[in-house]
């Protein structure tokens, strides 16, 4: 058993630990935010399904408008009408841009929301906690908040997927609620790192970066589903099988584009009663129909008939399992892209587990053992969480003195033994990328929640 390293205890050592003490006293609770991750992903275009509060609570929002984060709440970026939805009943499923520039070579990380009812099958990995990013799927469900969330995969994927990484898990990179600007402007008002027990949350319905051209908020070419249930579903299939499975086209929805059909149920191998509830479509050739070269990535929701058939979908939470549909003649190629346990999801501990929406994210750097440098990046961390027990108190005091005093001393004692495994740059509060004076009052403010 290891014990205790025994650092030499100084005056400054003794004066900071009073002073942090005192200054924490004077709190009544911290409330402090996470941080944004190092490297944000760019801000999403969105929508919330119509059981969300947000909706609910007649904020001017509809779960067919496309919304975008305008300071720390959402705001209608396109109203549900450009898009041919009719009803305030209509409900976005899934939404995407073209994506015709990617290559068939270039690797990315998957990103996802997931519902409510979404457990998450295991705690976020221990490489990331040491790094003082403890948030994943199961950790923000346990917290009562994973519905309005964003998550990325810790292992990296190509368009033709990737065998099974070493991690096989996911980590929190957007939050519901205001993260410094990383964030949906979700129900509840809640950081990461907090307990939300008054159970409504809103849920992203759809998500992606959408294309925009001209002034920043010009949108062309969007991709979308609509729930099977919107009344406006027959109308826009046309000719087409009305069905939870289209994919939808508008070319330029802000100046009375039309909607057509992108790609029927039966173009992509799925079946009518089928419903895509997230979705990234690669239109290679730009012509804006479902045809060779061209591939979708997607998810189906619960209750779907083709979950039991797509060769190597998942025996159990297969709504949870991402799919790839390949254009081509005579028939589309349907596979299993990622199962839901390469995603830290589904299994027989989380049985109830549906993706319900899905983005991707580039990382070009080859990925170092375990896990690849952009995950890191791209995830919310907890500066100050220097015990590394996903929280801010004042059990962190004396674990932030030793670091900013005794680095050294802090990476021995925080090996797993005595204490659990953490990065002593967890102290840099003021995220200057090193440690100075300005971390100590940064760190207070932190526990103070100011």
């Amino acid at each position: 058993m290891k014990t205790l390293t025994n650092h030499r205890p100084t005056n400054r050592r003794i004066s900071l630990c009073v002073c942090l003490g005192l200054m924490f006293s004077l709190a009544a609770g911290p409330v402090s935010k996470a941080a944004p991750p190092t490297d944000p992903l760019p801000p999403p275009d969105y929508s919330f399904d119509l059981a969300s509060p947000t909706v609910e609570n007649d904020n001017g929002l509809t779960a067919g408008d496309v919304l975008v984060l305008d300071v720390d709440r959402p705001r209608v970026l396109l109203p549900r009408i450009a898009l041919g939805l009719l009803s305030e009943d209509d409900e976005l499923d899934a939404l995407s841009a073209g994506n015709q520039s990617v290559g068939g070579e270039e690797t990315f990380l998957l990103l996802f929301s997931v519902d409510r009812d979404t457990t998450g099958a295991t705690a976020a990995d221990p490489e990331l906690i040491a790094k003082g990013r403890p948030f994943s799927a199961f950790d923000q469900a346990v917290r009562g908040h994973a519905a309005a969330d964003q998550f990325e995969s810790t292992d990296l994927y190509t368009l033709a997927g990737l065998p099974p990484g070493p991690s096989m898990n996911n980590s929190l990179s957007r939050n519901n609620y205001n993260e410094g600007g990383t964030s949906f402007g979700g129900e509840p008002p809640t950081h990461a790192h907090q307990t939300w027990t008054g159970g409504a949350q809103d849920r992203v319905d759809a998500m992606d970066e959408l294309t925009r051209e001209g002034p920043e908020d010009y949108v062309v070419d969007v991709y979308f589903s609509i729930t099977a249930n919107s009344p406006s579903l027959a109308d826009l299939s046309g000719f087409h099988p009305p069905s939870g499975a289209n994919i939808f086209f508008n070319q330029d929805p802000q100046t009375g584009g039309t909607t057509a059909v992108y790609a029927d149920h039966s173009e992509l191998g799925l079946a009518q009663n089928d419903e895509i509830d997230a979705l990234i479509v690669f239109d290679f050739n730009s012509d804006r129909q479902f045809n060779t070269p061209d591939q979708v990535i997607f998810s189906l929701a619960p209750g779907s008939p083709s979950l039991g058939t797509i060769p190597g979908a998942s025996t159990s939470a297969a709504a949870a399992d991402v799919f790839a549909s390949t254009a081509g003649t005579p028939a589309p190629v349907l596979l299993t892209f990622a199962q839901a346990g390469q995603l830290g999801l589904g299994g027989l501990q989380a049985p109830d587990d549906n993706i319900d929406a899905l983005d991707f994210a580039f990382c070009e750097s080859p990925p170092p053992p375990p896990l690849p440098n952009c995950v890191e990046a791209y995830a919310i961390w907890l500066p100050g969480d220097l015990n590394c027990d996903g929280d801010i108190s004042g059990l962190d005091i004396s674990h932030f003195v030793q670091a900013f005093l005794d680095p050294g001393g802090y990476a021995e004692d925080h090996d797993g033994d005595p204490y659990d495994q953490c990065d002593y740059m967890l102290a840099d509060c003021n995220q200057g990328g090193y440690l100075d004076p300005g971390d100590v009052e940064a760190f207070v403010d932190i526990l103070i929640g100011s």
